[in-house]
């Protein structure tokens, strides 16, 4: 491979680009904006919690946890053992509710999602000072998903004080996950790609990179997978992959929103 990240194909004419970005740098990006968001919020707010409890790690969660660890002592509670090898080593792991129940924290953040915990289980745990729940659903949602979509529920059972909703668009995506918004950041880079004069084709190192972690339950293979060259294109002209993947990127945007529903 060459300095400008390319290769010859059979012929000398015709050259293969890949991106410096892995599909790892892309999660990385996604989760940053969404961390970002939370912690602009909390500035503006004054909110500086000392234990901060995060409920599911993928892959929202793991994001978030990094991010709050700098400041605050963070646990991450799921109900799969093999997400531990996705947090940072700063933060504590739990996949027991029980463990929860006995503790108090000043902010609760669920990423659970769709099938996510239970409002009874919520009700479970110490009330917090702060409640924020990330919205599953983004504006590209259907009417079938949104019914699933248990955000306002969540938030109208806690009694915190100050709750929000972690809001995430841009690519009018199917849900507001960051493995979904990764697979249509690659999607929409490929599409890209070939809309310019001279690119043959493009590719992407895709897998279903869902089930190697869960079903197989095996968190090395994914990282390595995640850590392959997110994009390929194989053009007459020169080609800059990490430009296409950038401008994607910069679509996405997180806010979180303040949610001022009574406590039912």
């Amino acid at each position: 491979m060459t300095k400008n990240n390319s290769e010859y194909g059979i012929t000398r004419t015709v050259r293969t680009f890949f991106s410096k970005y892995t599909i790892c740098n892309i999660v990385d990006g996604i989760t940053e904006k969404k961390s970002d968001a939370l912690l602009r919020w909390m500035n503006e707010n004054g909110i500086c919690p000392e234990n901060v409890l995060v409920i599911g790690a993928y892959l929202t969660g793991a994001g978030l946890s990094k991010a709050l660890s700098k400041k605050s002592e963070v646990t991450v509670l799921d109900i799969n053992s093999e997400i531990k090898n996705l947090l940072d080593p700063d933060v504590t792991f739990s996949c027991n509710i029980d463990e929860a129940v006995s503790r108090n924290y000043d902010m609760i953040i669920d990423t659970s999602g769709f099938g996510g915990i239970d409002p009874d289980k919520l009700q479970m745990l110490n009330s917090p000072e702060v409640f924020i729940v990330e919205n599953p659903c983004s504006e590209g949602s259907d009417n079938f998903l949104n019914r699933f979509n248990r955000s306002v529920q969540l938030l109208r059972s806690s009694k915190a004080e100050n709750k929000g909703i972690l809001w995430t668009s841009g690519l009018n995506s199917k849900t507001s996950g960051t493995m979904t918004l990764t697979i249509d950041t690659l999607r929409r880079s490929m599409n890209d790609a070939n809309k310019i004069n001279g690119v043959l084709y493009s590719t992407t190192n895709m897998e279903f990179f869902e089930r190697i972690l869960f079903k197989e339950k095996n968190p090395d293979k994914f990282l390595k997978t995640l850590d392959k060259k997110a994009l390929a294109v194989s053009s007459l002209i020169e080609t800059d992959c990490d430009e296409i993947i950038d401008s994607n990127l910069k679509k996405i945007n997180s806010t979180i929103l303040d949610f001022r529903g009574d406590y039912n």
